[in-house]
């Protein structure tokens, strides 16, 4: 049975075996990959956070595995945050100048604000219903 609970950003890891890439061995690397695929989009989620914070329509769904708090679905919006968070360099990742002058304009306050998202945590042994959760968001609308 799942449960929820607000997490840290920096206590969750992307899935490096997003199906919207290929698999990845690092983080920085599956989020240079999500910029690559779709940058518009990828940009898009990071100015609507920018601008409104963090809003929590959909939890973040997470697989935890022993220790790790593995990201099934939202991992844009946590790389979105992980980036605007600072964990790491921003300058490596090719981001418009807009949305770098926006982050480094953040108030403080935004930031703890900001700092922990609404997540529903699966246990390891429920590997299987999160693939049929993560399937079904996905799916909305197509056959």
């Amino acid at each position: 049975m799942p449960t929820t609970s607000q997490l840290e950003v920096s206590k969750l890891k992307l899935d490096l075996k997003n199906f919207r890439t290929v698999p990845q061995k690092k983080e920085v690397d599956a989020i240079k990959a999500m910029i690559s695929i779709k940058p518009d989009r990828f940009f898009a989620v990071m100015e609507s956070i920018i601008e409104d914070g963090y809003l929590p329509t959909e939890n973040i769904i997470v697989l935890k595995d022993g220790t790790d708090n593995i990201v099934k679905e939202g991992n844009r919006r946590i790389a979105a945050l992980k980036l605007i968070h600072g964990l790491y360099k921003l300058s490596d990742f090719g981001l418009p100048t807009s949305i770098i002058d926006s982050i480094n304009n953040l108030d403080p306050k935004w930031k703890t604000e900001n700092l922990k998202v609404p997540c529903t945590i699966f246990s390891d042994k429920e590997a299987d219903k999160v693939d049929r959760v993560v399937t079904l968001a996905h799916g909305k609308g197509e056959k």
